[in-house]
């Protein structure tokens, strides 16, 4: 998944996906 997506285009790719389960990783988060 492209973390440069919006919140709402991440919804909807999920929802679309049939995912049940979401892995992040915090490198790309901001402190």
């Amino acid at each position: 998944m492209n973390f440069l997506l919006k919140s709402n285009e991440i919804s909807y790719q999920l929802k679309d996906s049939g995912a049940v389960a979401l892995i992040t990783m915090d490198s790309f988060y901001e402190e």
